[in-house]
């Protein structure tokens, strides 16, 4: 009988210590969620700064070329077509610089993102050891979403007429979540 007590009182104390398991493990989760919040919105931020400016840019454009062909057909005074024009370069070259910064600031946030994944095994630990993929999936379509955001700004090089960047950051950075992904992959 006092054997069966004690026995019980382990018990109480194994189940008790696995639910406190269960407690630090879901914290460490939203410890890790939190930190790819951050992360993602602050990608997420930069890009959106961007596509402003641009939309900017291609306003500005589509005015002056609305005053050249106003002065065209004699409805506007070449110095409308002037005016504009320079707005229009004025922004492309803020366009230009802002492009420069936020490929900067994407490729680093992106490398943070990534060290942040794979430093804490975060696919690994989002799916658990019921293999939930939900939280995981959501998180690489997340991720993916941002690597899309940075891809573009990639493109809006070349369209800016600049040199492409270095981008071996942002490879070495998608490698290293592609790897964490497939390290969680179910079996």
């Amino acid at each position: 009988t006092n054997a069966k007590k004690q026995l019980t009182m382990l018990g109480v104390y194994r189940r008790h210590g696995q639910k406190a398991q269960l407690k630090v493990r879901s914290r460490e989760q939203r410890q890790e969620l939190v930190a790819l919040d951050k992360l993602w919105w602050q990608l997420r931020s930069k890009l959106d700064q961007f596509i402003d400016v641009a939309e900017d840019e291609m306003n500005a454009y589509t005015t002056a070329f609305k005053a050249i062909e106003d002065y065209r057909s004699c409805s506007a005074h070449f110095d409308a077509v002037h005016e504009t024009y320079d707005v229009a370069l004025a922004t492309r070259s803020s366009a230009r610089s802002l492009l420069q910064s936020t490929w900067r600031d994407a490729s680093g946030i992106l490398g943070e993102l990534a060290a942040v994944i794979d430093d804490s095994d975060g696919f690994v630990e989002l799916m658990g050891k019921d293999c939930d993929t939900e939280l995981s999936q959501q998180t690489f379509e997340q991720v993916r979403s941002g690597v899309v955001g940075v891809k573009m700004l990639l493109r809006r090089y070349s369209a800016a007429g600049l040199a492409t960047p270095d981008t071996t950051s942002v490879v070495q950075a998608l490698q290293r979540i592609q790897t964490s992904y497939s390290r969680a992959e179910c079996k």
